[in-house]
This record gives structure tokens, sequence and C-alpha cells, in this order.
């Protein structure tokens, strides 16, 4: 990107070569990044094409770029936005992306079993042992330091 903030013509021509409008978004084509965000080359320098196409319809952001859509690939600058790592996350959250509970690969609990732990008075030590898990993880839902939303 040019000392102003701007794209450089030529990458800008670039750019363009790898949209595809729709209806609604505009899909990139060009390369991606291996968690599927479009991915875009000036000079030695790598960028994403939604900060990309950001930058030449508004501006250098100021903070991170988000997509309202939820599609990775999307560069439609009505579906940007900026916002915080934070309002990210809760966006994230909000929409049922985000991989919690039983939707994570690595969970060893079900949300029956949490609800067990947390209404039961059998001992922590049993129901870990019971469960496959340790002592620590017991105390942490009964604490609400873990499955705060069950």
């Amino acid at each position: 990107m040019a000392r102003t903030g701007r794209p450089r013509t030529d990458a800008v021509l670039r750019f363009w070569s790898y949209v595809k409008k729709t209806p609604t978004c505009w899909l990139w084509t060009g390369p991606m990044w291996g968690d599927g965000y479009a991915r875009m080359k000036i000079g030695p320098k790598e960028f994403s094409a939604h900060v990309f196409s950001y930058t030449l319809h508004y501006g250098a952001p100021k903070l991170h770029v988000l997509h309202t859509c939820d599609v990775r690939h999307c560069v439609n600058p009505a579906h940007l936005w900026e916002g915080t790592h934070r309002q990210n996350v809760d966006d994230m959250v909000a929409k049922g992306r985000s991989l919690r509970g039983e939707r994570h690969s690595l969970v060893k609990l079900t949300r029956k079993q949490v609800l067990i732990a947390k209404t039961s008075s059998i001992p922590a030590h049993v129901l870990a042992e019971r469960w496959g898990v340790s002592p620590g993880a017991i105390y942490n839902i009964r604490s609400g330091l873990s499955w705060k939303w069950v």
C-alpha cells in the first residue's frame, strides 16, 4: 500500500481481477490463507484481501476489520466494519460460531454430564473417575470457572 494509506494502482487492478460480485457478497477468487480468509500480496508483504478492500473504500482501518456476513472470502465493503478483538469474539459467540462445549473437539464431557456435576452431591473425585477427567475439572464446573453457560 502506498504511504498515503491508499493502495497502489497496480494492486487495485489486481484486487479487482480476483473479485466476483454476487447479489450479496463480493467473493474473492484469488489466493487464500489456510483458514479460508482471502489473501493478497503486495510486493514482499501479504494482507487480508478484506482489509485491502476496506482500505480501498474507506481508508486505513484503526481497528480490526470484521465481517457482517461471516463469509471469510467476502470483500464487499458494505459487509465490513471496524471493531475490537472483543467485539469480533462477541459477534462469533452471538452467531453460534464458537467451538465451546460439546462442539469443541477436545471436550470430554457432555452437557448432560455437566448438569449432573453442577447439581449432584456425588463427590468430585467419583464423577471425575467415572467420566475420565480430573477432579479439578469437576471443581471448575461447580465453581463456575468452566461451562458457565450451562
